[in-house]
């Protein structure tokens, strides 16, 4: 039982927050979201030989 209620607490509490960002974003805010596309993109790094160790 007192498993139980941790669990449930702890649904409840992660719930709370997405209700909060679900509400926000209906009303036309955007919240945690990335820029697309991503400015390093375009920057890549030259591919390395994977070598390993003998």
């Amino acid at each position: 039982m007192y498993m139980g209620s941790i669990a449930l607490f702890a649904f409840v509490a992660g719930v709370i927050p997405f209700g909060y960002m679900a509400e926000e974003e209906h009303e036309g805010n955007r919240l945690f979201r990335a820029e697309w596309p991503l400015p390093e993109e375009g920057e890549t790094a030259a591919a390395e030989e994977f070598r390993m160790a003998a």
